[in-house]
């Protein structure tokens, strides 16, 4: 422990007699301990000991100690630094066969399959269905896994070859060698592609988004563009009102047409409710009408057919679910991915902000145009010099402004109370009739 604290060769006369040691019952008499050091600091220490008093180590012992110890520490550091390298040569393995698991299962995932495949047969190239084999009975069989970074991630089949075993085991070996390096660079390419395509049309969508502020001009943008880029015949949004428990679609591209006049319906059942309810996805890309069905949904007006591929998203904006956008294919089944749901779900966020920007835009104009026409009145009303042109010109002006069929103004000599004497109220059936005795 002295030496490799110190970093100074320690050597001890009589180990019996020296106050710091270690052992107290041991035969050791003399002991002396060089430092191991590595670029300058100790790794170690490494001690020689004798059992016999009077064969102290000598300066000469020490030298050559001390070149056996630079060459040990030399010696320990390249094993650690080895076993260092191997370790991470492990890590990187186990995370390269990772990646390459979860690629190849993400592919299957977003193809909706698991497995995909062909068989040729009788000259015949015939897709490999989810649970379908050849019912020929084959006599001899050799299967050859397909192997990238020691992951299989599929087989290579040989029935009843003509050939000799050996000859037949060496070509499917290089085969399937060859075929996985180039499926993994294919799976790549469509993955950076499909990636690249992605960016572009969130991107597209963004732009269109950040110069608008018209809500019906953005859902006509965001819908055109949704539809052409997941060639979907049918894409929407539809807008949830929690204050009149409603559901409102104000603008559908359907097969090439904007559509305008949905119908809007009550919040609780339907897809679009679920999905506003649970705050979730719902992507449905097969035996789509069954379950569509099963979750309340209706066809439109404008199609009287249930979708065959479905994704529904929800659009959130802060902790608040203001609607739903969708994208339907109403003809055919297994039209969507899962990249096509997660791609649907960063473009809902986006148009969410955008559709809240749009209608807090309103709510500021229409506060901004509310009080300029209660000022202008205001204004009028101020220039009059009289009580009796006072009331005209509020309720000429204010029926003018409201654009009523019929404003009244009238000052009565009865006095009563009221729960609310701020606030309008809202009266049904006739208009109150006018006392005699009002001014």
């Amino acid at each position: 422990g002295r030496a490799f604290e110190t970093g100074q060769v320690f050597r001890v006369g009589d180990y019996a007699a020296w106050s710091g040691r270690a052992l107290t019952e041991t035969s050791i008499r003399v002991a002396m301990a060089v430092p191991l050091i590595w670029q300058g600091k100790p790794i170690g220490a490494l001690a020689l000991t004798r059992e016999k008093i009077g064969y102290a180590f000598t300066e000469e012992n020490e030298r050559m100690t001390q070149l056996f110890a630079s060459q040990a520490a030399s010696a320990i550091e390249n094993v650690r630094a080895f076993e260092r390298a191997q370790r991470t040569l492990h890590e990187l393995d186990t995370l390269t066969r990772r990646l390459t698991r979860e690629g190849w299962q993400t592919y299957l995932n977003e193809n909706e399959r698991d497995r995909i495949g062909y068989i040729f047969e009788a000259d015949h190239l015939v897709p490999l269905q989810e649970n379908g084999q050849s019912e020929h009975e084959a006599e001899k069989t050799f299967v050859q896994p397909v192997v990238l970074h020691g992951e299989r991630i599929g087989q290579l089949v040989a029935a009843d070859a003509e050939m000799e075993d050996e000859e037949l085991q060496t070509i499917l070996a290089a085969v399937s060698q060859g075929l996985s390096a180039h499926l993994e660079n294919l799976r790549l390419t469509e993955e950076a592609e499909r990636r690249v395509n992605e960016l572009d049309i969130i991107n597209d969508i963004g732009q269109a988004l950040a110069t608008e502020v018209d809500l019906q001009k953005i859902l006509e943008t965001v819908l055109e563009k949704l539809s052409r880029a997941f060639n979907a015949n049918i894409a929407y949004a539809a807008l949830y009102d929690p204050a009149q428990q409603m559901i409102h679609i104000p603008y559908m591209f359907d097969h090439g047409k904007a559509v305008l006049d949905e119908p809007s319906f009550p919040f609780g059942e339907g897809v679009n409710s679920t999905i506003i309810k649970t705050r979730q996805r719902i992507f449905i890309n097969q035996d789509s009408e069954r379950r569509l069905r099963e979750l309340g949904a209706v066809p439109t007006v404008s199609n009287d057919a249930m979708a065959k591929s479905f994704i529904g998203v929800p659009l959130i904006s802060g902790e608040n679910v203001i609607g739903v956008l969708s994208v339907q294919d109403a003809e055919r089944e297994g039209r969507f991915t899962q990249g096509d749901v997660e791609l649907l779900t960063t473009i809902a966020a986006n148009v969410a902000v955008a559709l809240q920007n749009a209608q807090l835009f309103v709510q500021t104009q229409k506060r901004a145009e509310r009080e300029a026409m209660v000022n202008l009145i205001g204004q009028k009303i101020q220039s009059a010099t009289t009580v009796q042109g006072a009331l005209q010109t509020a309720i000429q002006e204010l029926g003018l402004a409201l654009k009523a069929r019929k404003t009244v103004v009238e000052l009565t000599s009865k006095s009563g109370q009221d729960d609310d004497l701020q606030k309008p109220k809202k009266v049904t059936g006739s208009l109150p009739s006018l006392e005699k005795e009002n001014i």
